[in-house]
């Protein structure tokens, strides 16, 4: 029985495989991260789950940042974001 379950050791393996100084991002991580680029790697075979899409994380998205929440934690009407 594994008590870390199946992101801890998809995460450990996606460091195992990535390149130096590079954040190696996974099809979940890669959608939740929509405000960022990144950068196809391509498939890896990830030991214990087989062939995985993968991303290199390069830098937060410039129009996203433009659209981010303001300090102030009140989100802008819409029409302020065009």
């Amino acid at each position: 029985y594994d008590v870390w379950g199946d992101a801890v050791n998809l995460a450990a393996r996606l460091e195992s495989t990535g390149e130096p100084e590079r954040v190696q991002l996974s099809p979940e991580a890669r959608g939740a991260l929509s405000s960022f680029v990144c950068e196809p790697r391509g498939e890896i075979d990830i030991k214990g789950l087989g062939p995985l899409e993968t991303w290199f994380l390069l830098r937060r998205d410039a129009v996203a940042q433009t659209h981010a929440m303001p300090e102030s934690g009140i989100a802008p009407h819409v029409s302020e974001l065009r």
